[in-house]
């Protein structure tokens, strides 16, 4: 810079400029890393409300099927419910 004419003096060379200037960029640094934190919680979040959806859905198709079954299952004499199912159907044709 002197070749140039220009004066030696930087902005940092100030003390109080450069500790103003170190505020500013720990400041900025530490806003970024909160902001990135309160993204990856809401993801987080995001992400275990979608898995307990999954999982109740799961458990809601799994009680359906198993109703499902047992109220449309064909019951043969080698079913383990037909003595059941043929006792309720006797009961309920003779009060």
């Amino acid at each position: 810079m002197k070749k140039e004419g220009k004066p030696t003096n930087v902005e940092e060379d100030d003390p109080e400029l450069f500790k103003q200037a170190v505020y500013k960029q720990t400041m900025k640094l530490f806003a970024e890393l909160e902001i990135k934190r309160k993204e990856r919680e809401a993801k987080e979040m995001h992400e275990r409300k979608r898995q307990r959806e999954e999982e109740i859905e799961a458990q809601e198709k799994a009680k359906r099927e198993r109703e499902w079954q047992k109220n449309f299952e064909t019951v043969s004499p080698y079913s383990p419910r037909y003595l059941e199912v043929t006792t309720q159907l006797s009961l309920s044709l003779n009060p």
